[in-house]
């Protein structure tokens, strides 16, 4: 009985330990936590106010030497109750530089994952092609024409599987249609013709499942209630492609479709005279389609009839308006 009473004794003690052992360890992982996670928005807010402090000194202009520009720059913190060493100004400026060149590094990475030639680069992110140059070679990002070229292909072969064409690419990837359609040929998407004829290319195989995947698309952005002009648009084809399409599957234009539910508010709205305009705006349609709806033609008042049924222009506005009253 002694033993085991010495025995459960010290392994209540050890379990005591080990308890007290388990919440520090668990109070100093919760306080590391808070503690990193409050350095991490520290080194944010530093970043931001490093960034803002670089615009200031490079809107000061390039007529005026760096050195003058650092002493103007300290004197305007000064005023504005931040005043700071030059050496910690000095660092704040180069550290922001390279910030910037970091996040410009990452930019150029992901367009040259796409393909874009430098010249598209440069223009994409407002700086010259030698920046470009600078900056990957700085940051290890490989921008030879070469492997951009291959990227684009790569690019173009993914994209047009999903169902765009070749004027939707470039509009994606903001190219001229000359440098895509040079890549769609040495990616094969494109064959051009024998030589000696034309210019003209025709479509290669990859471009056959489009109009399966646009018609898809189509049908989904029917169902989100979106118009077949707003399709058109978004899709950036033509208003007949849509069309057909959609008869195809059977599907009526959304517009119409709202309008139809709103037939009696369209009837009511023309009996008092509004038109065709301001009904549109109220139930979210084009006035085009509510001035081709039959609940809006079987009850337009006599004076809008006037304007938006055929008026030959033979008969003056009073003799319209008394052969309008005589009819109502």
């Amino acid at each position: 009985m002694v033993f085991l009473s010495k025995f459960f004794s010290i392994m209540s003690k050890e379990a005591d330990v080990f308890f007290r052992h388990v919440v520090r360890r668990q109070r100093d992982a919760d306080l590391r936590i808070t503690r990193d996670a409050e350095n991490v928005e520290r080194a944010a807010a530093a970043k931001i106010e490093r960034r803002k402090l670089r615009e200031r000194f490079d809107a000061m202009g390039t007529g005026t030497t760096k050195n003058d520009r650092i002493i103007r720059l300290r004197a305007e913190l000064l005023r504005d109750g931040v005043p700071v060493s030059r050496d910690t100004l000095e660092w704040s400026l180069k550290r922001a530089k390279e910030e910037a060149r970091e996040v410009l590094s990452e930019k150029i990475r992901v367009l040259a994952a796409e393909g874009r030639p430098l010249r598209a680069i440069a223009l994409e992110l407002e700086i010259g092609v030698d920046a470009v140059v600078r900056i990957a070679r700085d940051f290890n990002v490989d921008v030879e024409e070469d492997l951009l070229r291959i990227h684009l292909e790569d690019t173009l072969k993914r994209l047009t599987a999903e169902g765009l064409s070749l004027l939707q690419v470039g509009n994606r990837l903001n190219l001229p249609s000359g440098i895509v359609k040079r890549a769609a040929v040495s990616a094969g998407i494109l064959k051009p013709t024998a030589p000696g004829k034309n210019a003209v290319y025709t479509p290669g195989d990859l471009e056959a499942p489009r109009r399966e995947v646009l018609a898809l698309a189509i049908a989904q952005l029917a169902a989100e209630g979106l118009s077949f002009t707003e399709i058109a648009r978004k899709l950036r084809v033509c208003w007949q492609t849509v069309v057909r399409h959609a008869e195809v599957m059977g599907i009526k234009n959304p517009a119409i479709v709202r309008a139809d539910q709103n037939a009696e508010k369209i009837a009511a709205l023309a009996r008092r005279g509004a038109s065709s305009k301001e009904i549109g705006l109220a139930i979210g349609v084009a006035p085009a389609t509510v001035a081709k709806h039959p609940a809006y033609k079987g009850n337009v008042v006599w004076y809008r009839k006037c304007r938006t049924v055929g008026y030959s222009g033979r008969a003056s506005w009073a003799e319209q308006a008394l052969d309008g009253q005589g009819r109502e």
